[in-house]
Order: C-alpha cells, then structure tokens, then sequence
C-alpha cells in the first residue's frame, strides 16, 4: 500500500515499526513536486483506509485486495485537494486517472482544466466504458464510470474478463456498466447515457442488424439491460473516455472485481 505511493514518484525507503515513526518519516519524505500538505493528505487517506478496511473485514467478513484498497484511498484524496482547492488545474477523474497529477492540485492563479468529457443535462447520468486487450486476442480488463450533470463521480468499475478479442471486450464493458446501473439507486430517477469510444459497438447497439453474428449474443443482453431503464447510447472519441479507459487497463489480469458507489 505504501510503496504503491511512493513507486508514483520513484522514492525508497525503509517501512517504521510503528504509525507515528511512519507519519513522522513520511513528512520528511515529500517529494520536491508535490505539495506538503497534499503528501501529508495522501497519508492519512492511506491511515483511514487501512483502518476502515480492517474494521469492514473483522466485524462484516468483507474483505478488499491492495489494488482495491488503493483505488479508494486515491479517490478520498483526490476529494479532499477537490475540497481544499475548489479552483486546481486538475479534475477528481483526472487525479484518479493519474494519481501523479497530485502534484499539480496546488497551483495559484489557475483554473481548473477542462476536460473534453462533456456533462450530460439535469436529470441525466453519463456512463462511460473503455476495455483493454494485450493484443488483438489476450488477457482483458473493462472498466467504466458514472457521473451527474456535476461531473461527480457516483461508481466506477474495474475488472478483468479472461482472454477474448477487443470488440468482444468492448461490449462486456458496455454490458457491466449497464447490469450495475439497473441495479443502482439511481435507475428509476435518471436517465442514462452510454458512452463508448468504439464507433463499432454503439452503431450495433442502434442496430443490431450490423453486428457479426457471434458478437449478437452480447448485443442482446445489453439491449435486454437497456429496455429496463431510460438509455441512449452515444459514441466519444477516445480523448473523452481517460478514466474509463485507465480503469480498463487496470482490470487486466485483475482478480477480483473492483466497484465503488460514491466517495466516502
């Protein structure tokens, strides 16, 4: 947990025996690129994490890997510096994308950068799904993320899906985004968008008719999600889907499904 923090700015050091020597060492540890206060953010977020996770799995046999565990301690920071510098040059998605990007929260006199990702209107979500493949036939991960007409994260999603082709890939994505949102506490009250950076997959969405035959079964079952909420299908370009295509990548090979509803 603790090297996943410092392997980001290529620091070593020798883990303290107790919290307080670490929390002590730590401060004095802080990279020239990011600021004080976001590196002392960065371990207490660890801190509480650790802490909230031990308790979950002691007390309601719930248990979360490193990766998993990590993923929620970079949201929580990246909430904090959103909180602490409301005007910083980098998006909550955009840190969690890049958890680097810590080092640039703190920048006077600059305004938040604007993403190419677009915020869907009142009364809509926006649900966006990458997949990753390690060639044209491999191992693959998908992932996704929900947002509001705030650009609030409301859940995201990582996982691995075992080897398959890349459209193959794509529509897996497209069919966990949309089982967890019909599941969710916001089918009922909003609409969804669905966006996918493969043109491919959308127009065989709108039109099943196009699809290659061994690919149909995978259409259908995204239709059936479909047809149980208010959805509309959109293609992006790649440059609007970075997050979901970070979270794709890092489902790769990953063991356990990785979901998260809401910062906390």
């Amino acid at each position: 947990m603790w090297s996943k923090w410092n392997n980001i700015w290529n620091l070593h050091f020798t883990m303290p025996s107790n919290v307080r020597e670490l929390i002590l060492s730590w401060k004095d540890m802080a990279p020239n690129s990011i600021s004080g206060q976001v590196w002392i953010m960065c371990a207490f977020s660890s801190i509480w994490s650790i802490w909230k996770s031990r308790n979950d799995a002691v007390f309601n046999d719930r248990k979360l890997g490193v990766d998993m565990l990590f993923d929620q301690t970079v949201l929580r920071v990246a909430w904090w510096c959103k909180s602490r510098w409301p005007e910083g040059r980098w998006a909550i998605s955009d840190i969690v994308a890049d958890p680097s990007r810590l080092s640039e929260v703190q920048i006077s006199g600059t305004i938040m950068q604007q993403s190419q990702w677009t915020a869907p209107g009142r009364g809509t979500l926006k649900f966006n799904t990458d997949a990753a493949v390690k060639g044209s036939y491999g191992m693959a991960g998908v992932g996704g993320v929900l947002r509001d007409e705030n650009a609030k994260i409301l859940m995201y999603f990582s996982k691995g899906v075992g080897v398959c082709d890349v459209l193959s890939a794509e529509l897996f994505a497209i069919n966990e985004a949309l089982n967890l949102f019909v599941a969710s506490k916001w089918s009922k009250e909003f609409e969804v968008i669905l966006e996918s950076d493969n043109k491919s997959a959308i127009e065989w969405l709108q039109d099943p008719a196009l699809a290659p035959t061994h690919l149909r079964n995978l259409i259908h079952q995204s239709l059936a999600f479909s047809s149980r909420v208010r959805c509309r299908f959109n293609h992006v370009p790649r440059e609007c889907n970075s997050l979901a295509d970070n979270l794709a990548k890092k489902g790769v090979g990953r063991d356990k499904e990785l979901v998260i509803y809401e910062p906390l």
